[in-house]
């Protein structure tokens, strides 16, 4: 038997080929530095619009701070082992780093971040195996650091107002990679999880997993 093809299915399709063509332009670095660059330019715009209240100042300061030492520690460790430096790789664990710390201008916090910045750089080396991390180098970094009480990680990006680029940005991220079963489940999962400890704290099961969603990392 012959099968006709739908609109619904020419148009997905299309469409679908043309979402290949257009992702498939850039690589997997490249593609993940371009949407965490959105993604801080659009919370520096959320603070000038007032969702977020960090101020200007010191959004600016901490992203100078993570992406600047993370690329100059990033490239001094590569001459340091001989190695080429990957400076989109660099950036990527800046751009983390950015939205794993609270940004500050307090000395010790500061110090905090610089120190996360430089681990970050040196697990790539210190925490590998044939060439491959071991760890997420900003994980690394930031758990590392935690152990010194200089500043301790979070994940402010986990707010609602943030949601509207995070979603198609990871969604992007996630069709590149083709990735999208394992996040499935991972969100199930965790959203299950986090929801059902807010629960037992006496929240409803409808704010729980919106809480789970919208402002859990």
């Amino acid at each position: 038997m012959s099968s006709v093809e739908t609109p619904a299915a020419g148009w997905a399709a299309s469409l679908a080929g043309r979402l290949d063509t257009a992702v498939g332009r850039y690589t997997m670095y490249r593609l993940i530095l371009l949407v965490l660059a959105a993604l801080a330019a659009y919370s520096l715009l959320l603070n000038v619009l007032g969702w977020l209240t960090f101020g200007i100042p010191k959004m600016l300061v901490h992203l100078a701070l993570c992406l600047g030492l993370t690329y100059a520690s990033s490239r001094a460790l590569a001459a340091l082992f001989r190695v080429t430096p990957h400076s989109e790789s660099s950036l990527i664990t800046g751009l983390l780093l950015y939205f794993l710390f609270w940004p500050s201008l307090l000395p010790m916090d500061l110090a905090g971040v610089a120190l996360a910045c430089v681990l970050a750089s040196a697990s790539k080396y210190a925490l590998a195996w044939r060439g491959r991390h071991i760890f997420n180098p900003a994980a690394a970094g930031a758990f590392f650091t935690g152990l010194t009480g200089l500043n301790i990680a979070t994940w402010w990006a986990a707010t609602p107002a943030m949601l509207w680029l995070l979603v198609p940005g990871v969604a992007l991220v996630l069709y590149r990679t083709r990735k999208f079963p394992m996040a499935l489940v991972f969100i199930l999962v965790a959203t299950s999880i986090i929801t059902a400890e807010l629960m037992r704290a006496g929240m409803s099961a409808g704010m729980g997993v919106w809480q789970a969603l919208a402002q859990r990392p």
